[in-house]
């Protein structure tokens, strides 16, 4: 019995342990995401450069959606993340014990918990068709409330008030039916299931045969249904960890973006430099090759024969036409 009891009190802190240390890794992590973002935004900015496709209202809304981004994966490795490993413990756990100490009872409760699901699916999907003309009624109910508030000067002026009044009253009215089926389909769904996973292994238990634990088949589905309910936890758990992976690939994506962006300005700015060198040169060698074609002129002219006394430069025969 100490041996139990210390069992289940190490168990406990344990729990506890990896509950707490959760939630001061979940606030390291969002610290760190929270550093490169900034980080990321100075380097991209603190030369007065501009992302090429960012606008003015980007840059007012992209910090707002990547803190939301870091406040979910935050909430996520501090609420669920911690619980992925131990649901799976406890669902391979509870199987264990279920067909270790009663076989019998264990292919029972599976066969009813299988049957109450499969019940509840079916009552499911039947929900799911009355929830969409519900919601295409709902939409009905909102485009007229929207409407209505937007011209209600319009409405005031033209005294139409109590006849929208009573238009949107029968358009609430036509969602009504839909709200009671979709209520009587889930009574009965859930009816239907608690009759499956507790009436019948009541009964069971009561009218046993000699061949049959009725109490093994209660045990073994009550830790089913623990199993169940894990799993359940699980599925919400991943659909957490979905969101949380999309919000982690929008911030690493938007990071290496605007790093990406400035490593290729350095590139550019030293081409500049390159070809403002370049340039420089040319214009350099044109002069000189002015020059050179200036001097190739005037022992041009010195070798020109006088033809008749006839002036030899230009200078002379300006001075002649004075």
């Amino acid at each position: 019995a100490g041996l139990n009891i210390g069992f289940v009190v190490i168990l406990v802190l344990c729990s506890a342990t990896m509950s707490s240390l959760s939630t001061v890794r979940a606030q390291l992590y969002s610290r760190r995401l929270r550093y490169d973002i900034v980080s990321s935004f100075l380097h991209i900015y603190e030369k007065g450069e501009s992302h090429p496709t960012t606008t003015a209202m980007d840059v007012k809304a992209v910090p707002n959606i990547l803190i939301r981004q870091v406040a979910i994966l935050e909430r996520f490795k501090a609420n669920h993340e911690i619980w992925i490993l131990s649901e799976k413990l406890i669902v391979a756990l509870c199987f264990v014990l279920v067909f270790v100490f009663t076989w019998q009872g264990g292919l029972i409760a599976l066969a009813l918990l299988i049957l109450s699901e499969a019940c509840g699916h079916a009552f499911d999907v039947f929900r799911k068709q009355v929830n969409h003309s519900i919601d295409k009624h709902l939409a009905r109910v909102n485009a007229h409330t929207l409407d209505l508030l937007k011209n209600s000067d319009t409405v005031i002026v033209s005294q139409m008030a109590a006849k929208e009044v009573e238009q949107l009253k029968m358009l609430e009215n036509q969602v009504e039916p839909h709200l009671w089926q979709s209520a009587r389909l889930k009574f009965s769904g859930d009816l239907l299931r608690i009759g499956i996973t507790v009436l019948i292994p009541a009964v069971i238990a009561i009218t046993a045969s000699p061949g049959i634990d009725g109490y093994g088949v209660v045990a073994a589905l009550l830790l089913l249904d623990e199993a169940h309910k894990s799993l359940v936890h699980l599925v919400f758990v991943r659909e957490r960890a979905a969101e949380a992976r999309d919000a982690r690939e929008n911030i690493n994506e938007w990071i290496e973006s605007n790093n990406s962006f400035h490593d290729d300005l350095l590139p550019e700015e030293k081409d500049c430099g390159e070809a403002g060198k370049t340039s420089g040169k040319n214009q350099l060698d044109e002069t000189e090759s002015f020059s050179d074609d200036d001097s190739d002129l005037e022992d041009l002219e010195a070798n020109l024969p006088n033809n008749g006394g006839a002036p030899s430069t230009l200078h002379e025969t300006d001075g002649d036409i004075r």
